[in-house]
């Protein structure tokens, strides 16, 4: 009986105490002024991404800017730079003919290798190559976003043609629906009508998606994010292109990385050699196996010079040939701008038919794709020749 009372009175203290709270609870809650209650904070809704105006020399210097690849060039210099040093401290101990190394190597084709300074010679090479690929990792990068740019320029030329192909065949179709309402044409040229705008839908379509595949190319060598929006401020001209290509054969012999690396090789196959007549006679399988290095070393570097002359010559005619055929092909979009325009008159007096319109179209749209194709060809043509001539394939 006693703890059936004693559960009763803890049960009432409780009640009793979940009342006061409550009471407090609803007091503080008429006493709060309006103002002092407090809304959740809304986040503001994030401004639609703006286009991004871009120039060609803009994108070769964000291009620039946001590679890692000048970066790791610069440490790959700074260790060669470590090595030559490493190379010149060895042969300097060499060079004290007090020293314990100078008494043991002395007279041997290692001893004379390090008084020849063979291993700083193939050093300084090495550090004289790194600089020469610095220089190619930022040409190449100013390759890769000019050819980026330039792609982006044609698909954005080829989208236009599209588009106004698309224009052309709906004003087409308007044309040709009120003439079968007045009953002037037949259903099947209605029918033509409706098929080349569905086909005009079709290739403005894919026009746009190999447009935004060109802008994600240009993003991704720029490092922009892919989906970034692009407005090109650079104009769509010709690129100028002045050179003699005697002269930049020569020059590319002295600057390509191809050819330093098989001019290195040559005269360091001549060192090894020179080294190994000091300790080995001809009839010997050591200086016979240096001998051949060498005769190696030099056809490589024949065969080498030979390629890139043929490369630099071949892209020089290739910009001959660009340039004939520019002015073939904007004869034939004048002339394809022309027949249109002569074949819907006929039509509209009856001497053409649809398909007669149709192909006029057609052809007009495939004579701007190639006339804007074959100056993008031509610019790359001259982009490709420069660098052949400065940095190589």
């Amino acid at each position: 009986m006693t703890l059936s009372k004693r559960i009763k009175r803890s049960a009432i203290a409780l009640m009793a105490g979940f009342l006061v709270l409550a009471s407090s609870i609803m007091t503080y809650a008429q006493e709060t002024p309006a103002a002092e209650v407090v809304a959740p904070a809304v986040a503001p809704a994030a401004e639609a991404a703006k286009p991004v105006q871009l120039s060609l020399e803009k994108a070769i210097e964000d291009a620039l800017k946001n590679s890692s690849a000048i970066e790791i060039a610069d440490l790959e210099l700074e260790t060669k730079t470590v090595e030559l040093s490493q190379a010149k401290r060895t042969e300097s101990k060499y060079s004290d003919s007090d020293s314990s190394t100078y008494q043991y190597l002395s007279g041997t084709l290692e001893g004379f290798q390090l008084d020849k300074k063979v291993s700083s010679t193939a050093a300084t090479y090495a550090l004289e190559e790194e600089k020469i690929k610095r220089e190619k990792s930022i040409e190449d990068i100013k390759y890769n976003a000019t050819r980026a740019y330039y792609g982006v320029m044609s698909a954005k030329g080829a989208l236009d043609a599209a588009t106004d192909n698309l224009d052309n065949t709906k004003r087409s179709l308007d044309i040709v629906k009120k003439k079968y309402e007045l009953g002037v044409v037949s259903k099947s040229d209605l029918i033509i009508a409706q098929l080349s705008l569905d086909e005009a839908v079709s290739t403005m379509e894919n026009a746009q998606n190999t447009y935004q595949n060109a802008v994600m190319g240009l993003n991704l060598v720029m490092n922009y994010p892919l989906q970034t929006e692009l407005v090109l401020t650079s104009p769509y001209s010709m690129a100028k292109f002045a050179a003699n290509v005697e002269e930049d054969i020569k020059a590319a012999f002295e600057k390509r990385l191809d050819v330093k690396s098989a001019q290195h090789g040559a005269q360091l196959a001549q060192l090894d050699l020179d080294a190994t007549k000091v300790v080995y006679t001809p009839n010997t399988f050591v200086y016979r196996k240096k001998e051949l290095a060498l005769k190696k070393a030099q056809k490589a570097l024949e065969s080498m010079k030979l390629s890139v002359e043929y490369g630099i010559r071949g892209k020089y005619n290739d910009i001959s040939t660009n340039l004939r055929n520019i002015d073939l092909k904007k004869a034939k979009l004048e002339k394809a701008k022309e027949q249109l325009r002569l074949t819907e008159l006929s039509y509209d007096v009856g001497y053409k038919t649809i398909l007669d319109v149709r192909q006029a179209r057609n052809i007009l749209y495939y004579a701007q794709i190639d006339y804007d194709g074959e100056i993008a060809a031509y610019s790359l043509s001259v982009l490709d020749y420069n660098k052949a001539v400065n940095i190589g394939d």
